[in-house]
């Protein structure tokens, strides 16, 4: 039986089987997600891994929002995310979701972008020039990584502390 790790240590080893997801060809959303769940952060099946397929590059290589910011998002709505509530009423729902639940996205994409300079595959590979140069590889194999610790920093975090989150920007105006 193994011991439980410390916070640091599940830090380290989300970072390391990022990355070493991203060496072994996965690609950024597949890292991310996949890391958290060969980590123990995340319980759910291994195979829920081929969702993340099409996100890669930005979505479908398009170059719209980064795929390790998505694996983050989508394996906290793996743990986080909302079932049974289709009989309450719409706009309650819809309330609800907008003053407490997306705060804990909202956060997470401010905390990236403010990382990356940005939260698209494109704005974060435009330095680079060339996408497939090895300086863009590179720098994404350790943004890979510094995703999936972020990840499971959202990941420990429960509803009450994530819904008191402040907003960043968000298109409902909230604070």
């Amino acid at each position: 039986m193994s011991e439980k790790k410390t916070y640091e240590e599940m830090l380290q080893l989300v970072s390391e089987l990022a990355i070493n997801n991203f060496k072994t060809g996965y690609n950024c959303t597949e890292c991310v997600f996949l890391a958290l769940i060969d980590a123990g952060a995340l319980d759910i099946p291994r195979e829920t891994v081929k969702m993340c397929i099409g996100f890669g590059g930005g979505i479908g290589c398009s170059g719209e929002t980064c795929g390790a910011l998505s694996g983050a998002v989508m394996a906290n709505g793996a743990k986080y995310g909302r079932l049974g509530w289709e009989t309450e009423d719409p706009m309650q729902r819809g309330m609800d979701v907008a003053e407490k639940y997306y705060r804990r996205y909202n956060a997470m994409v401010h905390e990236f972008a403010k990382a990356n300079g940005a939260v698209t595959c494109k704005g974060i590979s435009a330095p680079f020039g060339d996408w497939n140069c090895k300086d863009r590889k590179k720098y994404c194999m350790k943004m890979i990584g510094a995703t999936a610790q972020m990840a499971y920093k959202y990941l420990q975090m429960g509803n009450e502390e994530a819904f008191k989150l402040p907003y960043g920007f968000n298109m409902h105006g909230l604070q």
